[in-house]
């Protein structure tokens, strides 16, 4: 095969666990080893990716070793891919657009499979070519439609807003892809919005004690840059009495108004199914890309904060509401 997946050397059964689920044991000879590369510092997508090859027999310190990479800056990406890839690990999962491109020219020319999530736009963004078959060593699970239904969903709860403040990192790619999107969604609505760039921290912070009073709402996008702050921006509207919109799946728990995207834990676990797909033998360019599902959280101690009332029929489409 093209692509260097171990035979399993014992009896791959299918067992019940505890009645309920259905998991595989794989009583094997041979260990994995993958590599875990984020941008960002969140634990849960790293979670969720190990506890899904769990449910596929792969238990760290058995079946697999787990190289960890946690807040990797962007400019030292592609370094730490290289290291991997002359390591010859076994696959390497990555998290975020900036880290799937970085991952794709590390594997160039080499044997070495990539699975990738949380990324905004993969054939866009030159990820891959083609969603059915994306050929090469990458394969993973696309955000998707995230940016014009959170902006949809602001605008019913706050028909009145003209102009948005949007914080923008030029230097993230899977940023710049989502503020696209979330672009060509407000100008067909007649909404303005206004980029605030930052590529630091200090950077950040100079743009919220500078943001014009002008605006109307903040629209958070989800970048491994921006994420680790949303308590700033979340900060910044409630005192400014004003929405925020996050397209974070979880950021309604840290004070957003409204979130609307997938759940890390949940994709990651998705993506697992995709990796043990290629340790059995699959080519990783055969397998389609697949797309993480979205979820709509709501945060009515924010609304009552800021005075602004969420309609019934917009709570009654939220899977999750914080009271």
């Amino acid at each position: 095969m093209q692509f260097r997946a171990k035979m399993f050397a014992g009896i791959l059964a299918l067992v019940a666990i505890g009645g309920a689920s259905v998991g595989y044991m794989l009583l094997q000879s041979e260990t994995y080893t993958i590599a875990l590369v984020s941008p960002g510092t969140n634990q849960v997508y790293l979670d969720g990716f190990k506890d899904g090859l769990v449910e596929y027999g792969y238990m760290a310190g058995k079946q697999v070793t787990y190289l960890e990479k946690l807040g990797v800056p962007i400019a030292d990406l592609e370094a730490v891919l290289q290291e991997f890839v002359m390591q010859r690990v076994d696959l390497i999962f990555t998290i975020a657009t900036p880290t799937a491109l970085k991952a794709k020219a590390a594997v160039a020319g080499t044997d070495v499979p990539v699975v990738f999530a949380a990324v905004t736009n993969p054939m866009r963004s030159g990820v891959v070519t083609d969603y059915t078959r994306p050929g090469g060593n990458l394969t993973g699970v696309r955000l998707a439609g995230q940016m014009p239904k959170a902006l949809e969903l602001l605008l019913t709860i706050a028909p009145h807003l003209t102009r948005i403040w949007v914080p923008y990192n030029p230097n993230d790619s899977g940023l710049v892809q989502g503020y696209t999107t979330l672009l060509q969604a407000a100008e067909a609505r007649g909404v303005t919005l206004v980029p605030a760039e930052m590529t630091d921290v200090d950077e950040l912070t100079l743009a919220v004690q500078q943001m014009p009073d002008d605006m109307d709402a903040i629209f958070h996008l989800s970048s491994s840059f921006l994420n680790p702050h949303i308590t700033k921006f979340v900060d910044l509207a409630i005192t400014r009495k004003i929405p925020l919109a996050s397209g974070m799946g979880i950021n309604y728990q840290h004070g957003a108004l409204l979130a609307f995207g997938s759940d890390g834990y949940k994709m990651s676990k998705q993506a697992s199914r995709l990796a043990h797909q290629i340790l059995q033998g699959s080519a990783p360019g055969d397998l389609p890309i697949e797309t993480a599902e979205s979820f709509l959280g709501l945060n009515v101690q924010t609304a009552e904060a800021i005075n602004l009332e969420i309609p019934d029929n917009i709570l009654a489409q939220a899977a999750n509401i914080l009271r």
